[in-house]
């Protein structure tokens, strides 16, 4: 697959989790997938799901915006933009009820059309005071 198929595939992903079909983690990516995080811990398929799936519950209304991507070969860079409303709780912490917003940029690594790690290189968040 080409670069433009990979960036389609990044779209597609994130489009597909805005829904809330986090499903689609288990059709785009390879079985092997791991996701790097900022934090230097790493992530398999069903760990990026439950943490979807526990932003969802504690923040209804977030959504991802894809900003520009960039591809060299298997990788392709992207940035988004995720925002939303702490509504309940997340990682033991309570709910806020203030909006966020949060800015993360990625590699994703592409093989045989699938997305096989994202890397995060950069995650800056923002609360409203």
């Amino acid at each position: 697959m080409g670069i433009e198929e990979n960036k389609a595939i990044i779209k597609r992903f994130w489009e597909e989790c805005n829904k809330g079909n986090y499903d689609v983690i288990d059709e785009l990516c390879a079985d092997n997938f791991v996701n790097y995080r900022i934090n230097g811990t790493t992530m398999d398929k069903a760990g990026y799901k439950r943490l979807f799936q526990a932003i969802s519950q504690a923040s209804p209304d977030t959504q991802a915006t894809i900003g520009e991507m960039v591809g060299e070969g298997d990788l392709v860079a992207f940035y988004f933009i995720l925002a939303g409303t702490n509504t309940g709780e997340i990682a033991g912490n309570p709910p806020t009820g203030k909006r966020f917003s949060m800015m993360e940029s990625y590699f994703a690594r592409f093989k045989g059309g699938k997305i096989i790690e994202f890397r995060n290189f950069q995650a800056q968040r923002k609360d409203e005071e």
